[in-house]
């Protein structure tokens, strides 16, 4: 592998792919690649870690290698038609060669492909910034304006407004339309979705948040929402600009460690989210996040820990991290349900949204419709709305997507790389598959399996020297 890839031109040293090239060009096929580091492919190159049929396959489409070549890498690395199942993901399901099969059927070679959809950085955050932030961000102001325009200023037609646009955005993620960016997204639509569920309150309380209804004039009026709504979009828009360029700095230092690498990503975004929230929202909203994104944060964690290549498990620890998942997620559940039931019996528990540590502002119920008496009333089954939403957001999509991340770790991964970190305890089958490709990897360089000789072997590269 190490061999085909410098053999590639790209903007790594002596104008040769890269690791961190290599992972983005693999991503293009399956998306999961791009979570990778470059200490996973430094692994996959020395032999740490053995290969599979699903990594090769994408491998050699990454590089627009033809279809002989890539069966040639198969035959190589000692693998049979029949490890191209379920095995062999990386991610532990799936044939993946239904990923890209129908790249190679367009008559362009793959490295075609992504040249002509020209997926580099720059353009990746364009559209980025177009696709999360632009579009979305004239959808809710022109939905929002629209509503003030024809005067539907009903409290329930202003929670179904907040509610479509969660809706959209989730379904904007989760619809098979585009493919996804993979963690990024997923951390730019939690923290969006965490950040609106407490607008669910607003329409029937008639205040939001960050206090934008005590501004003169917008009171009574859809505007206040549309704000809110965009303060949310624009804190998870940076908070996933942050994860990006994170990943890409720890992939530049070479970090190994890969719960050091899930720290670092995943801690810096949500803590600059709370931090903002800390000055511009109310109370109310600090301690609900205060719940929510340390939560949010460890699946994230979690999750880019078990993506990683060089974290192996057992089966034992797989059944054990998914009943752990399970308890954790049952007793958190519990308890958010008993603080919610808590807040509602508990008048004094409800806030009014009169300060930020940066302003405050005296609320007018007569200007908002109904006395202070009925404050309560209105907050308490706003917030029972508000925190069920919260709820099963992270239940069935946090949780979830732990869920599935777990399910989707191979334990054989373990069984292969133990054999490769200790020579004694290989079996007798993997010894001759490892002796069998290292005397073919003597005699053949990259263009043999095909019949087109490379003229100009690669050097300083032990593992392929002239036959």
């Amino acid at each position: 592998m190490q061999c085909y890839r410098l053999d590639r031109a790209g903007r790594g040293r002596g104008g040769r792919l890269s690791q961190t090239g290599l992972l983005a060009l693999m991503g293009e096929i399956k998306e999961e690649y791009r979570d990778y580091s470059h200490s996973t492919v430094a692994r996959w190159e020395s032999g740490e870690i053995l290969p599979k049929r699903g990594r090769l396959e994408v491998f050699g489409a990454a590089l627009g290698l033809p279809r002989a070549e890539i069966d040639g890498l198969v035959a190589l690395a000692g693998l049979g038609d029949n490890d191209l199942g379920h095995a062999d993901n990386d991610m532990g399901v799936g044939d993946i060669t239904g990923d890209f099969r129908p790249v190679l059927s367009t008559g362009r070679s793959p490295s075609e492909e992504l040249v002509r959809q020209g997926r580099s950085h720059g353009n990746d955050i364009g559209r980025f910034l177009l696709a999360k932030l632009l579009l979305p961000g004239l959808g809710i102001a022109g939905a929002g304006f629209f509503l003030g325009a024809v005067g539907f200023n009903a409290d329930w037609m202003l929670t179904a407004y907040i509610v479509a646009i969660i809706g959209a955005m989730l379904s904007h993620y989760f619809l098979p339309l585009r493919r996804s960016r993979g963690l990024r997204d997923f951390l730019f639509i939690s923290v969006f979705v965490l950040l609106s569920t407490p607008m669910l309150q607003a329409p029937l309380m008639k205040m939001d948040h960050f206090g934008f209804y005590a501004i003169d004039g917008l009171g009574g009026t859809p505007i206040p929402y549309v704000l809110a709504l965009l303060v949310n979009l624009a804190l998870a828009f940076i908070a996933a600009l942050m994860y990006d360029y994170l990943t890409r700095w720890q992939d530049s230092q070479g970090s190994a460690n890969p719960y050091r690498r899930a720290a670092w990503v995943t801690v810096p975004p949500l803590a600059f989210v709370y931090v903002s929230m800390l000055f511009i929202s109310c109370a109310g909203t600090w301690l609900y996040l205060l719940e929510a994104l340390p939560v949010l944060g460890g699946v994230l964690m979690a999750i880019l820990v078990l993506r990683d290549e060089s974290i192996q498990i057992s089966q034992w620890t797989k059944r054990f991290l998914l009943q752990c998942t399970f308890a954790i997620t049952i007793v958190l559940t519990m308890m958010s349900l008993a603080g919610m039931v808590v807040v509602y019996l508990e008048p004094s528990l409800q806030m009014v949204a009169d300060h930020t540590l940066l302003r405050s502002w005296e609320v007018d119920f007569n200007e908002l419709g109904y006395s202070q008496e009925e404050f309560i009333d209105r907050s308490r089954i706003s917030t029972v709305w508000s925190s069920l939403a919260a709820i099963i957001y992270m239940v069935a999509i946090v949780a979830g997507s732990l869920v599935v991340t777990i399910v989707k770790k191979d334990p054989k991964d373990s069984a292969a790389a133990a054999s490769a970190l200790a020579p004694e305890a290989v079996s007798p089958a993997s010894h001759k598959r490892q002796t069998k490709r290292t005397r073919i990897d003597s005699r053949y360089r990259p263009g043999w399996l095909t019949g087109s000789r490379v003229v100009k072997p690669i050097q300083g590269i032990a593992a392929y020297t002239p036959g």
